[in-house]
């Protein structure tokens, strides 16, 4: 597994526009968007790739049967020597690395569940948005004195969390400029819930979603996202939604917002120690 060079990230367009499942996140390190890393089995002839994103998605294409890249990339997965310092969540294609990742890696996976000290094997929802079934299904949640506004350098900074832009972008400049949110904010400027264009590409937008713990349950997450959702439908961008079969939460906020299920994928949940 060598790096690969930023200005040779062109070359993996190709691979990735076979790819049937929603992978955003590899095209926003693919065009710079962010700063991601590319693995491959050989920076002149590339035919494998491992595209990292700084969140810890992490997407294996191109081709299963290179062994010595193979055997680099098993001691990669098991962490063996330490080469990763934090959790990543895998997606592979084609499925024939499925069969591939399942020779080398054996025992070391576990199935259906989390285990932190193994490699998980989980499963990632794909959806797709229906414009007619959003406005009718639209609510009018109470903001309870809040205030719904576009999200600024000021709030930008403040959003604190897992899921926020700042861990999705390089710089506010860069998201001002590529990117959009929206978050409700309290009359004090605290920010109570965020929704934002987490990848953006080819007239997909991503949205990612962070809630203040302390405010669950409120709509507050369904409002942001509705605000979001008008701007793509305002702008012509269609509204792109994934998440872990374990997130009911997220999986009951995209059925609300008009999302269906179209895809279902295993994903490899690799941990850092």
């Amino acid at each position: 597994m060598t790096l690969l060079s930023p200005c040779d990230y062109h070359v993996v367009r190709e691979y990735l526009r076979a790819v049937d499942a929603n992978v955003l996140f590899a095209y926003s390190v693919v065009n710079h968007d962010i700063e991601g890393k590319i693995f491959v089995d050989d920076c002149h002839t590339p035919t494998v790739f491992y595209i990292v994103h700084p969140y810890g998605m992490a997407l294996l294409l191109g081709n299963t049967e290179q062994k010595e890249f193979n055997n680099v990339l098993k001691n990669y997965l098991s962490n063996h020597l330490n080469q990763r310092t934090r959790p990543e969540w895998l997606q592979v294609y084609p499925r024939t690395w499925e069969v591939t990742l399942n020779e080398l890696l054996n025992k070391q996976l576990c199935f259906d569940n989390v285990n932190q000290h193994a490699i998980s094997v989980l499963e990632r929802l794909n959806f797709e948005f229906s414009s007619e079934k959003y406005y009718l299904q639209k609510e009018t949640i109470d903001l309870e004195g809040n205030t719904l506004q576009r999200t600024d350098k000021s709030l930008y900074e403040k959003i604190s969390g897992s899921v926020i832009p700042s861990r999705f972008w390089n710089n506010y400049s860069d998201f001002e400029r590529f990117g959009v949110g929206f978050s409700l904010v309290d009359t004090k400027g605290t920010p109570l819930s965020t929704a934002f264009c987490s990848f953006i590409y080819d007239g997909q937008l991503e949205l990612g979603i962070e809630t203040d713990p302390r405010y669950l349950g409120k709509g507050y997450a369904y409002v942001v996202c509705s605000a979001l959702i008008d701007y793509c439908l305002g702008n012509k961008l269609i509204p792109v939604w994934a998440c872990s079969s374990l997130n009911s939460g997220s999986q009951k906020l995209a059925q609300k917002l008009g999302f269906s299920i179209i895809r279902k994928r295993p994903y490899y949940q690799l941990p850092n120690s």
